[in-house]
């Protein structure tokens, strides 16, 4: 299922935060959207979930304008995880993940019981979380909770994931494993994407990256293309050095140059 979004203009309090965006999220592909603070990366995820209004320009899910369609439709096409992670009530880990299954109560598209718990189960597998089935979520650790509701977005089978820094507040081993998910969903042919601040974990395992700066699109393409020491170091404000650990690509922040000052905040 693609996701396009064509020259989307989005404005909140009366101010430009996003201007002019294309993006063109292909199936089968991990897409990173990456940026300093303020460059817009949440607007952007959020426009491309439904949950911000574009005043100009259209975002396209599958050939249809994704403002016409019915908030039930697109909780079963879409999945989106926000960066903030809250959990109000002290529902079980299981009962959090089953939630992912709500959209498909809404269409008429939930299967039998067992069928619904084997999802839900192999969703709990999938994000190393089954052993915290019965803890209330009320009561897990940051990072727990990130792979609970991550686990959440994997039991909803959307064919879009959007995912808004899913990756803070969790150790390399479960960052990488997030990644392993991301992966597979990808190779099933989903689309997928994610907004990071981690540079060398966009460079790794993303196929396209955009980076984003004052609600702009800089540079796209793939992280050779986009994430240059020159590219980043004009956005960032710092110097990078762009290149391999273990033949693993790597992207580490240098002291700033001399009288060099950090890119101002431009949206949120």
């Amino acid at each position: 299922m693609s996701l396009v979004a064509d020259g989307i203009h989005v404005r909140l309090a009366e101010r430009a935060v996003l201007s002019g965006i294309s993006l063109d999220c292909r199936v089968g592909r991990i897409t990173g959207v990456i940026g300093p603070n303020g460059a817009g990366k949440t607007t952007l995820i959020r426009a491309l979930a439904g949950l911000v209004p574009v005043v100009e320009g259209n975002i396209m899910l599958d050939g249809a304008r994704l403002a016409d369609l019915p908030p039930a439709l697109r909780g079963l096409r879409l999945a989106y995880l926000p960066q903030n992670r809250l959990v109000h009530w002290p529902l079980s880990v299981r009962h959090v993940v089953a939630l992912g299954r709500l959209p498909h109560r809404f269409v008429g598209t939930t299967q039998a019981a067992s069928r619904e718990e084997e999802i839900v189960d192999r969703a709990l597998e999938a994000m190393k979380v089954a052993h915290l089935a019965e803890r209330p979520a009320s009561e897990l650790s940051g990072g727990e909770l990130a792979r609970v509701l991550f686990a959440r977005a994997v039991a909803q089978e959307a064919s879009i994931i959007l995912a808004d820094e899913p990756t803070a507040g969790l150790d390399p081993a479960h960052a990488l494993a997030l990644f392993d998910v991301l992966e597979r969903m990808a190779t099933e042919g989903r689309t997928v994407v994610l907004a990071l601040h981690d540079l060398s974990l966009a460079a790794r395992f993303c196929h396209e990256v955009v980076l984003l700066a004052g609600g702009r699109v800089v540079a796209a393409g793939s992280p050779a293309e986009t994430m240059t020491e020159e590219a980043l170091a004009t956005v960032f404000g710092v110097r990078m050095a762009v290149g391999e650990v273990g033949g693993v690509p790597a992207i580490v922040p240098l002291p700033p140059l001399p009288g060099r000052l950090l890119p101002r905040d431009s949206a949120p």
